[in-house]
């Protein structure tokens, strides 16, 4: 495949900007450069790593991982625990933030790109894109976060999977995990796989706690050359037993060679098969969509909502509805809900979330009155067969100073990538990945719905991450830099990861009390 940077429109050059060492997937900001690499050969990624590796001393002071295991257990047991203390991320102040887990050198993972889950004992999940077999050139891992409890004061990690084990491996997750009714976890990669176009794995638990957690690769993408999309960037949708996701691109021969990126179907094995099956239920043409980002989220009538980063009528991006079959082994039907004007967003990075009465509310990482990202709401259609009606609910704003613009001059964020997170009083909050004073290394933010009906929404910024750009790793970096995950609200407390930065500058899992 063509690299990215030959093909993207300029509307979507805009958004990607070039590597840094906090990762070696591209970080998309909103005033950097094109990219410059092929999702589709993850070599290219991992050769930047070594040269950053080569230039910075990286390993000079990063604290070992293993030596702060619990016990016997190696990175793929369910033994192989690293503790550490949980601290407020600003000591002398309120204690309202902190880190419940610094990443570490390997095993341990860093650079999380991925959200969390949280399963009903309380206890978080989520994949980190680097880390596990090695620093900066390693494939990423699965881990959990337990709480502290008796005999144990303080938060403890466990590495559940560490990818990259064979030739036909996942690698690089940037989705987080979707967790079964019978504890099996799902998700994606972003390359590995026997085409290296990607996969989707499941984690088995483990029969005994001596006994290790259990991979199994359920479908390795670009297995049809035609059709088959590639790259998946996101989470999974367990629905009545399959599993449905996006692909970033693959999928025909559109967008100038690469392919738009698909939606499709892995439904599990009809015996006496043993093969998971994937239908392509959407494949993007460029004008409806395409290079999604999404996780998709469905409603009570089996409809899926979801988001592309780029296309539609103006190249900005689209929210879409794919609504199932009438009749089994009919085609779904898509529809373009919204596309991006520019003005009121441009290029959303995530996915959707609902509220209690069927709005459908999303952030742009682009767009707005700054080109700086927007969070927006759709609104039902009031009559059958009517439009969903968007508004935006916020535009982030940078001041303005001798005639140009400060980026580092204001509290407030920029660039909200991850997915947003609601009250059932509507009240939302959410991660912007720059912005937030001087260091510009991100923000948690509420949004206050009006008292009145025609109001305006009230944004405030709730913390300013404090880690800052191009430090070594091992270095004491603050809070955290650049929050791509999104948030987890459960209980009143706010969790998600930093990319970068934290006591290792290899990034962070954090918790919030707003």
């Amino acid at each position: 495949m063509m690299p990215f940077s030959e093909w993207w429109s300029d509307e979507a050059k805009k958004v990607a900007q070039p590597y840094n060492i906090h990762s070696q997937f591209p970080l998309y900001k909103a005033r950097g450069k094109k990219m410059t690499m092929t999702l589709s050969n993850r070599s290219n990624t991992k050769h930047i790593g070594k040269l950053v590796c080569i230039l910075l001393p990286l390993l000079l002071t990063v604290p070992t991982a293993s030596a702060q295991q619990d016990g016997e257990g190696s990175e793929n047991e369910a033994a192989g625990e690293m503790t550490q203390l949980s601290r407020p991320l600003h000591p002398d102040g309120p204690k309202q933030c902190c880190i419940l887990h610094p990443f570490l050198e390997p095993p341990d993972g860093n650079t999380p790109e991925s959200g969390l889950v949280m399963d009903a004992k309380g206890v978080l999940y989520g994949t980190t894109y680097n880390g596990g077999t090695a620093l900066f050139d390693g494939e990423g891992i699965v881990y959990l976060l337990a709480a502290p409890s008796k005999g144990k004061p303080q938060n403890v990690e466990t590495i559940l999977y560490t990818f990259g084990q064979s030739d036909i491996d996942g690698a690089d997750p940037m989705g987080s995990v979707t967790l079964g009714s019978d504890g099996e976890i799902y998700g994606t990669t972003v390359f590995g796989g026997t085409q290296n176009q990607g996969t989707v794995y499941r984690l088995k638990p483990p029969a005994s706690k001596d006994k290790k957690w259990t991979e199994e690769v359920l479908y390795s993408f670009g297995t049809d050359p035609v059709d088959d999309g590639a790259n998946p960037l996101a989470s999974l949708l367990l629905y009545k037993g399959n599993l449905y996701g996006t692909t970033s691109i693959g999928g025909n021969t559109g967008c100038e060679g690469v392919g738009c990126g698909n939606v499709f179907e892995l439904s599990p094995p009809v015996a006496p098969s043993t093969e998971w099956t994937e239908t392509i239920i959407h494949q993007f043409s460029g004008s409806d969509g395409a290079l999604s980002y999404s996780n998709l989220i469905v409603d009570d009538k089996g409809n899926l909502y979801g988001t592309t980063s780029t296309g539609g009528a103006s190249g900005n991006g689209t929210v879409f509805e794919l609504n199932p079959p009438k009749e089994k082994g009919k085609e779904w039907t898509e529809s373009v809900m919204l596309s991006f004007n520019g003005g009121d967003g441009a290029n959303p990075m995530s996915g959707l979330i609902f509220d209690d009465s069927g709005a459908l509310y999303g952030v742009t990482f682009n767009g707005g009155g700054y080109d700086i990202g927007v969070v927006f709401k759709l609104s039902p259609p009031a009559k059958p067969d009517g439009k969903w009606e968007e508004s935006v609910l916020h535009s982030f704003v940078i001041p303005s100073i001798l005639n140009g613009l400060c980026y580092t001059c204001t509290n407030n964020g920029s660039g909200p990538y991850g997915n947003l997170a609601i009250t059932k009083e509507k009240v939302i909050y959410g991660t912007t990945v720059w912005g937030g004073g001087e260091n510009d290394a991100g923000t948690i933010f509420r949004l206050s719905p009006p008292s009145s009906p025609g109001g305006k929404w009230t944004e405030t910024v709730l913390h300013q991450f404090t880690g800052t750009d191009f430090l070594p790793a091992g270095s004491d970096n603050g809070d955290g830099f650049n929050p791509y995950s999104g948030l987890l609200l459960e209980n009143g407390v706010l969790y998600g990861t930093a990319k970068g930065g934290g006591a290792f500058n290899l990034g962070d899992v954090f918790s919030f009390t707003p």
